[in-house]
């Protein structure tokens, strides 16, 4: 028999919404982050965060990437006006150039981004497995959204199927809408529910990625939208992988009382979790002042 296959799996919102300040060594200044927030929505873009996430990635060499906020120059170049300062992925990007994703993972993945949110993606690294139905580097077909009626254009849920040597493996990306009016809440409590209420997503194995925007394991008794994560958990299948205990460090850099970005697994053993840049991280995080979140990194084990 086969020996069991080890998974190492990372989530990511690469939005750059840190902080800036006037003279920074890194160039991460009040007027490039104005640029970044105006005209690429935080997303990556910004080439010496690229340079830096690319040289994060290779470190981490992760299997399995779900990123959230990661500029794409095909559908958002068109729409920036060239008087901006320098430094941004549009100067030189032309039709056909490969996306930021695909940049920052490099060679040998497949990239596939979610219906109408072409900011929120997932990679595969293809010696690990291959997205079912994709025969190329980059593939947006290949995922099933879910759009929520009243909560923005396109899916911020997203899943597809990864084809291993051990078998399928159903992935879902996850990015919660962000807020804390009722709205915000009730749209994320009705994007767990498209998970949970999918029969296709039921069963195991399989792997949930993403930036939640609320806390399960600290505002769960104040937010309907963290409660429904816990129920998510309960009879499904589903567990997290990553730590709900209110006692662990908190893995979000931008309010540091929070952990909104995790891994769900369903039938695979979990051998650990870290965030990058607290306690036992792999790499330091971050030496860029901007990124308001941390990779989350998971090193699972698919038993079959």
């Amino acid at each position: 028999d086969a020996a069991p296959r080890a998974l190492r799996a990372l989530t990511w919102n690469t939005g750059t919404g840190g902080l800036a300040s006037p003279g920074d060594p890194s160039g991460w200044t009040p007027e490039v982050k104005a640029a970044s927030d105006t005209h690429f929505g935080n997303g990556l873009a910004w080439q010496p965060a690229i340079d830096r996430a690319t040289e994060i990635l290779e470190d981490l060499a992760p299997d399995l990437v779900a990123f959230q906020e990661v500029f794409d120059p095909a559908t958002g170049c068109g729409d920036v006006p060239d008087a901006i300062p320098d430094g941004f992925v549009c100067e030189e990007w032309t039709t056909g150039d490969p996306s930021v994703a695909q940049r920052v993972l490099g060679p040998g993945w497949q990239v596939a981004c979610f219906p109408g949110k072409p900011d929120k993606c997932l990679g595969v690294r293809t010696a690990w497995g291959t997205f079912e139905g994709c025969r190329t580097d980059r593939c947006d077909d290949v995922l099933t959204g879910a759009e929520i009626d009243g909560c923005g254009s396109g899916s911020r849920v997203a899943a597809g199927t990864v084809l291993t040597e051990a078998g399928s493996l159903t992935v879902v990306g996850v990015h919660g809408t962000s807020g804390v009016s009722s709205d915000d809440t009730a749209c994320r409590t009705a994007q767990v529910a498209a998970i949970v209420d999918d029969p296709g997503l039921a069963a195991a194995p399989g792997i949930l990625l993403g930036d939640l925007n609320t806390d399960p394991g600290r505002q769960a008794q104040a937010d309907p939208s963290a409660a429904a994560w816990i129920d998510a958990t309960t009879g499904t299948g589903w567990s997290f992988a990553t730590s709900l205990d209110p006692e662990d460090p908190p893995t979000y850099v931008a309010l540091p009382v929070a952990s909104i970005d995790h891994i769900l697994t369903a039938g695979l053993a979990v051998e650990g979790c870290t965030a990058v840049g607290i306690d036992d991280s792999p790499v330091s995080f971050p030496e860029l002042p901007l990124w308001d979140h941390r990779p989350i990194l998971c090193d699972l084990v698919d038993p079959r």
